[in-house]
Order: structure tokens, then C-alpha cells, then sequence
């Protein structure tokens, strides 16, 4: 079973290992919201950050080279996951996203993080008991890979996933893999 690790640092620094992906948890000082805590991935397709809300939960899943963080109250859920296997064009990953959220409606749009332009998609669909959920995701394709960006919560919290989702983008970087060389 997969282990759940609270978002809390340890010296600054909690760093987790495995096979060509590292997770690093850093603190950092932004002007406009003091101390946050940026996130850092490295894998082969390079070095990916973002800033995750704080106090959320952290699950690594390095065989799949994803992270899940869930809020306080576990119904909003954000998903990083890398891709090194296959470089999709755009059609490509639209239909892939069409394939996974079949019979749901699906918004596409442009989408942005700091330094890469991606795909981004808005869905809604509904699951078991009629529950309607609400996911936007950003798929950003790189010379050696793709990075998937995701957040997922009840249709009824939607309007909290905006800033949320507008924060993660803004924080979004990737560094290529021949760069950190």
C-alpha cells in the first residue's frame, strides 16, 4: 500500500530516492506569501518545481514518477506526474485525454506555467452516486518528455480550485535535462 507522508520538512530538506526520480522539498522566501515550501522532481526528462499548497499531504509513487498531494480534508487532490516514454503531439494528447474522461464534458485550452506552454484541459464528470467532480489539467510536452499537472475536487468546491490551480502554474518550472548538466 502506497505510504501517505505529511507535507513537513525536515531541516529544510526532505529528500526521497529512487530509480532515476528525486523528490525534494525545499524552503523558500517569495515576497508576496513569506516562506512556501517548492517542490523539486528530477528525473531524466529533467528537473521539474512547483509549489504545492501548504499543509497538503503528500504521496510519492516513484515506480509511476508521480506525486499526489491532498488537502487537509482529502476531497481536492493535485497529480504530478512525468512521462519519459513517448513525446505525443498535441493530437495525440487530446485524445488521450478524450479516452480517459469518455462521456465527459471537456474543455480545451491554452496553458501555461512559468517557463513552458502546454495543453490544458477542464473536465467535468460525474462518479459513483451522480457526485460531479471538476479536474483541470496541463499537459506540458519538452524535448525529453511530459510533464502532467492535475487537480481534482467535488464540483461543488470548483470555485476554490481556480487560485489553487492559477498558484501551481505560476510556481511551474522545468528545467531541461541537458541544462543541468
Amino acid at each position: 500500500m502506497k505510504k501517505l507522508l505529511p507535507f513537513i520538512l525536515l531541516f529544510g530538506i526532505l529528500t526521497l530516492r529512487s530509480e532515476q526520480f528525486t523528490l525534494l522539498k525545499k524552503v523558500e522566501s517569495i515576497p508576496e506569501n513569506g516562506q512556501v515550501t517548492r517542490v523539486e522532481l528530477q528525473t531524466d526528462a529533467g528537473k521539474f518545481s512547483f509549489i504545492p499548497p501548504a499543509n497538503w499531504l503528500s504521496q510519492v509513487n516513484s515506480p509511476d514518477k508521480s506525486v499526489v498531494f491532498k488537502s487537509p480534508a482529502l476531497q481536492t487532490t493535485i497529480l504530478f506526474r512525468i512521462s519519459t516514454n513517448q513525446l505525443p503531439n498535441a493530437s495525440a494528447i487530446k485524445q488521450a485525454v478524450q479516452k480517459e474522461f469518455e462521456g465527459s464534458k471537456i474543455e480545451e485550452f491554452k496553458c501555461y506555467g512559468q517557463n513552458r506552454e502546454g495543453l490544458g484541459f477542464s473536465v467535468s464528470r460525474p462518479v459513483g452516486g451522480g457526485v460531479m467532480y471538476m479536474s483541470k489539467l496541463g499537459v506540458f510536452p519538452g524535448p525529453n518528455g511530459i510533464a502532467e499537472l492535475r487537480i481534482t475536487a467535488p464540483s461543488q468546491n470548483a470555485e476554490q480550485l481556480e487560485p489553487i490551480w492559477t498558484s501551481l502554474l505560476n510556481s511551474f518550472r522545468w528545467e531541461d535535462s541537458q541544462a543541468q548538466r
